[in-house]
């Protein structure tokens, strides 16, 4: 599936800063169902501790985050290629799909654990707080289609890197023949 490059980097935008900023604010009635479910013990301070690390991540990561937004939105030549793979270069691929495909791999276990806590809040007395739970999943699958887009920008071919076009970067047919247009240069010269 090849999208449009102006598509491509809003919906890599888009996608990236609502997940992004929507996400800690989830983390809150999510840590609130499970505390009401008996997740954590309850001698301790143990829903504090995550919601504050969820914010100091969001915080903390948003100028790496918004970097490699940026360079990955670079990187887009005139189609995005979802299933991108540099063949001259097999090792930058593979290195990219492993590691966006482990952020990937992270959302999909989000969804189990949610679906998992769905499960129990329909059997608890809780039932009224499903919602944060679909948005979690919904969330989770916004996540894998953002970590997989990125993952494409970074394995473009090196082609299309150095052309910025998506094309072999050599001359063109009519620049090394000659070509049938004369120059502009030749043209003033000639008046």
């Amino acid at each position: 599936m090849k999208i449009p490059r102006i598509a491509a980097k809003w919906i890599i935008w888009l996608l990236g800063i609502s997940l992004w900023g929507i996400h800690p604010l989830i983390m809150i009635s999510y840590y609130e169902v499970t505390q009401r479910l008996g997740w954590y013990p309850p001698e301790a301070d143990s829903i504090g501790i995550p919601i504050i690390g969820e914010f100091v991540v969001a915080v903390v990561g948003l100028p790496f985050f918004i970097m490699m937004c940026l360079r990955a939105v670079k990187r887009i030549t005139d189609r995005l290629n979802v299933l991108e793979w540099d063949t001259e270069r097999v090792w930058r691929s593979t290195i990219v799909t492993l590691l966006f495909g482990f952020f990937a791999f992270l959302s999909m276990q989000s969804i189990y654990f949610s679906f998992r806590l769905l499960q129990e809040i329909k059997e608890s007395p809780f039932a009224e707080h499903q919602l944060p739970t679909f948005i979690r999943m919904a969330l989770s699958v916004g996540w894998i289609t953002f970590w997989l887009l990125i993952r494409s920008c970074f394995a473009t071919p090196k082609q299309a890197e150095q052309s910025g076009t998506g094309q072999p970067a050599t001359r063109s047919e009519s620049d090394s023949e000659g070509g049938d247009n004369p120059q502009p240069e030749s043209e003033a010269r000639s008046r």
